[in-house]
């Protein structure tokens, strides 16, 4: 959004949101506030049961984080969150350089999920015998895919193209 932004075009220039997020996780991080659900919900006894209804969530990356974070603070009590590597972060932790994005934050973000009472299980990617479709669907009410893109996208033309011929990719 930043170069839709309406003051681009002045002396100030646009607002830089990244920045202001970077700044706001750094300031809660140090403050060592915790993830809390909405206050103005009942306590976690009274809410309706579809709140307590279990929640898989697959990926561990910024979508799945979101999500689990969000369903938290809705309320939602029984929510897992599966992740075949053995960290969170997704393309957050393994594309993104440190410098632009700390992997003390993506951990700060872990943490406000936890907060919730979030659980996360490392290890298990989806299609394996720990961890296929059927069972989740078996297993939970609702399931929300949020592995993203494991792999790079290659299109037919550079299909048999290799690094040594000028081909990289970031997988």
């Amino acid at each position: 959004c930043v170069g839709g932004c309406n003051l681009a075009a002045t002396e100030e220039g646009a607002i830089n949101i990244g920045g202001l997020q970077h700044f706001a996780v750094e300031r809660f991080m140090a403050m060592r506030v915790p993830q809390m659900r909405d206050p103005a919900l009942p306590a976690p006894s009274d809410m309706p049961a579809s709140f307590k209804q279990k929640v898989a969530i697959v990926g561990a990356g910024p979508a799945g984080l979101s999500c689990a974070n969000f369903l938290g603070r809705l309320g939602y009590t029984d929510i897992t969150v599966y992740e075949k590597e053995e960290a969170p972060g997704g393309l957050s932790t393994t594309e993104i350089p440190q410098y632009r994005l700390p992997f003390d934050a993506v951990l700060f973000e872990t943490r406000l999920c936890k907060d919730l009472g979030v659980k996360f299980e490392y290890g298990k990617a989806l299609g394996t015998s720990s961890l296929n479709l059927s069972d989740l669907t078996s297993k939970f009410d609702a399931v929300f895919l949020g592995f993203g893109l494991p792999s790079a996208k290659k299109t037919e033309m550079f299909e048999g193209i290799t690094p040594e011929q000028g081909l990289y990719t970031s997988k």
